[in-house]
């Protein structure tokens, strides 16, 4: 073990011990506990865990070179923070271990990463045999910027993602051409550490300079594949791509013979809010795809920071293909944690009805009927006045997320994303207006119409939250839900 791998772990170690959550970190959430925390990195199932290994800086809000970060947990809810996996203590990796994938194997824990050194980013590999205590491979690079087949950028090639088929191992990674087109790359490999190229998987004139698509997955579900990928600088269309970084997906399958994607149909972006960005997905021994992310968005200023952290996780999503949709649920180990402290009969919330919350940690679920529906607005408020809201105009049958007035001012540092605080959902004709919201603390992530759409975003209040409140002048409230969520 280095000396810098070493001082890292003892850092985190000695502030663990004595750990006091601090403003803004939820209570069933993983977050950094200190320091900072980006993308999520090799999220599988092994020696009897689920881990989840992310991009890394313990030492403060500000990140230098970058180490990977790891928890572990049994249920999804509880975490627990491991020592940290991976420190930038080589010369090819000095500058950063950049994101990457992790697949058991046998009876090792295998971590594929980007090293990156002198711009130059460059595919390396550590493993384990204990799940804790990671090697790296004595003559990483695996795979060296020399490897990239002719006109691909090597200072934009990173992120792979790993998979194995058969008797195969693959790695999908995000790259770039020569002329500053993103797109996705897929190597092969018998032993996982010789690899030959297979081909492009995609690509998107879109993406011009500076574009890649960053942090990609890939999954099967109902007989078709999934590419899941991170994008920056996407030109907004419509409503969608409204920030800075959108993560999106596509349908269709893969050709593992030539690398190639058939896509069916066009990208989507798979989170519609503010703060979510490179998802991962895995796959679990009971059969389910589980997908986590980066809560929080790139190009902005963080109020939490000043706190003395930086990053968290969605809670973790079970992915399913239902009706053409991909459709994410809250995983369901979360009804273990759930008391229920309020329910209503249906009602018609007239000049608006509150109800009190038992804290700032809970799920509140409510549909409106499609028989009465009409305009109508859910508000979140604290005890110092501060909102957040939610309203659905009938007309146009959309929905609009607005935290403006929800605390501490969010703004973005770049000239790319119009607006920092409000986003739209336009719905389709028949679809529920039906919602799960989950607040925690300083995170909100509501599921619309069953999972059908998905809106992440963070809200920094002064106070605590208090009360919501529904208010329509004709809509009807079939049922309403209060349950307060606490993990000890």
């Amino acid at each position: 073990m280095s000396d810098l791998l070493k001082e890292a772990r003892a850092y985190l170690q000695a502030n663990l011990n004595d750990f006091v959550k601090k403003r803004y970190q939820g209570n069933y959430h993983y977050a950094v506990p200190f320091g900072w925390m980006n993308d999520p990195n090799g999220s599988v199932e092994a020696f009897s865990y689920y881990h989840v290994f992310y991009q890394d800086y313990p030492f403060g809000v500000n990140p230098k070179a970058i180490y990977w970060g790891h928890a572990r947990t049994k249920d999804f809810i509880k975490w627990e923070t491991c020592p940290i996996a991976l420190a930038p203590d080589e010369d090819y990796d000095n500058w950063g271990c950049w994101s990457g994938g992790a697949l058991q194997d046998g009876d090792n824990l295998y971590l594929m990463y980007t090293g990156f050194h002198d711009y130059l980013q460059q595919q390396c590999l550590a493993f384990s045999k204990d799940g804790y205590d990671f090697e790296k491979f004595a003559h990483n690079p695996i795979l060296p910027s020399s490897s990239l087949p002719p006109f691909t950028d090597k200072h934009a090639f990173r992120d792979p993602f790993l998979f194995k088929r058969n008797k195969f191992f693959y790695s999908m990674m995000g790259a770039r051409d020569t002329r500053g087109y993103g797109k996705i790359i897929l190597y092969k490999s018998k032993d996982l550490f010789s690899w030959d190229f297979v081909g492009e998987v995609t690509s998107s004139a879109v993406m011009k300079d500076p574009g890649i698509f960053e942090c990609p997955s890939y999954f099967q579900l109902a007989d078709k594949d999934f590419l899941l990928a991170s994008i920056n600088f996407m030109p907004t269309k419509g409503e969608e791509f409204a920030n800075f970084a959108c993560p999106i997906y596509m349908e269709g399958s893969l050709d593992l013979e030539s690398g190639h994607f058939n896509q069916e149909k066009g990208m989507k972006e798979i989170d519609r809010g503010l703060d979510f960005y490179a998802p991962q997905t895995m796959k679990t021994s009971d059969g389910r795809t589980i997908m986590v992310s980066w809560m929080q968005m790139w190009q902005r200023n963080y109020p939490n920071s000043l706190a003395g952290w930086v990053g968290s996780l969605t809670l973790p999503r079970e992915l399913s293909y239902i009706n053409d949709h991909l459709v994410q649920r809250p995983v369901r180990e979360i009804e273990n944690y759930k008391t229920l402290k309020e329910k209503t009969e249906a009602f018609y919330p007239n000049g608006g009805k509150a109800f009190m919350l038992p804290s700032s940690s809970v799920e509140i679920s409510f549909k409106i009927s499609k028989e009465n529906k009409d305009d109508f607005s859910f508000s979140l408020i604290s005890s110092k006045g501060e909102e957040v809201s939610l309203t659905y105009e009938k007309d146009r049958n959309r929905l609009t997320f607005d935290r403006s007035k929800s605390g501490a001012v969010i703004s973005s540092t770049s000239p790319l994303e119009e607006n920092s605080n409000l986003r739209r959902l336009t719905l389709e004709k028949d679809d529920e207006l039906s919602f799960e919201v989950f607040l925690d603390v300083s995170s909100l992530e509501i599921f619309i119409s069953g999972g059908k759409y998905t809106m992440t975003s963070l809200v920094f209040p002064s106070g605590e939250w208090k009360n919501i409140v529904i208010s329509s002048h004709n809509a009807e409230c079939e049922e309403l839900q209060i349950y307060e969520i606490k993990v000890n």
